[in-house]
């Protein structure tokens, strides 16, 4: 079971994400050009974020297999490490290899659907930022552009959210992942520094944690960006670009 707080955080989040969906749906009346707002434009953006809200609920449930296997090797980990409990930690790394696998497959299958919300995230973040930036600081704002300029930062709100949703679920599985090599091999070195340590034990339990390091969690967008912290540097950094570009022109 994760961690009551960890669950809390990801419920709220996904409570802001929908709130943000459910205000355009209101605020769609008001808009001047209702129709061709909801078909070319928010309609995409909801099967991209739908398809993304279902991946989270799948890779969730690949984290808490992977917390159950870290709490394992926790128990396992005593001060006094025998052969079975060897055995039963080289067992663990079984089921964990399978769980980084099918981890991997899943993402693929969503690969285009990243790949198209990353290009969706950069063109309607430049285009609000910079709609934002000319409304407010270089045009006088009068009462027909309040609710434009409203809808707008309400879409800015929907893929700053989107964006920390999908970077947060990946690196919330990686994380987890990739923590189980570190207990290993935090075992393997305090058997090592026995002098009496069983020769076999610290042995197996080294091949276990070179096995583990070469086989860690890693996500990508089709092979072309790492989908973790980084990767909201990069999108940030992309948009933050793009708008002082707009502005020279």
């Amino acid at each position: 079971m994760t961690p009551k707080s960890q669950k809390r955080h990801k419920n709220w989040l996904k409570i802001l994400v929908l709130l943000t969906v459910v205000l355009h749906f209101v605020y769609f009346p008001v808009f001047p050009v209702f129709s061709v707002a909801s078909v070319y434009y928010f309609m995409p953006t909801a099967i991209g974020l739908c398809d993304h809200l279902f991946l989270d609920d799948i890779l969730q449930s690949i984290s808490m297999e992977f917390s159950r296997i870290n709490q394992e090797l926790k128990t396992l980990a005593t001060e006094q490490l025998y052969y079975p409990e060897m055995c039963a930690i080289d067992q663990l790394t079984l089921p964990h290899s399978d769980l980084v696998t099918l981890a991997i497959d899943i993402n693929k299958l969503f690969d285009v659907v990243t790949i198209s919300s990353m290009i969706t995230w950069l063109v309607y973040a430049v285009d609000c930022v910079y709609f934002l930036v000319h409304s407010l600081v270089l045009e006088n704002t009068n009462s027909g552009k309040v609710v434009l300029i409203t809808f707008t930062a309400l879409d800015g709100l929907l893929f700053v959210l989107w964006l920390s949703m999908m970077v947060r679920m990946y690196s919330r599985t990686q994380r987890e992942a990739n923590r189980t090599a570190e207990l290993v091999h935090d075992v393997w070195n305090r058997c090592y520094k026995k002098i009496n340590g069983d020769k076999k034990i610290v042995r197996g339990l080294e091949l276990t944690s070179v096995r583990l390091f070469n086989h860690k969690l890693f996500f990508t967008a089709g092979n072309f960006f790492k989908l973790d912290e980084t990767f909201c540097h990069m999108m940030v950094g992309a948009v933050a670009t793009y708008v002082v570009i707009l502005f020279q022109f």
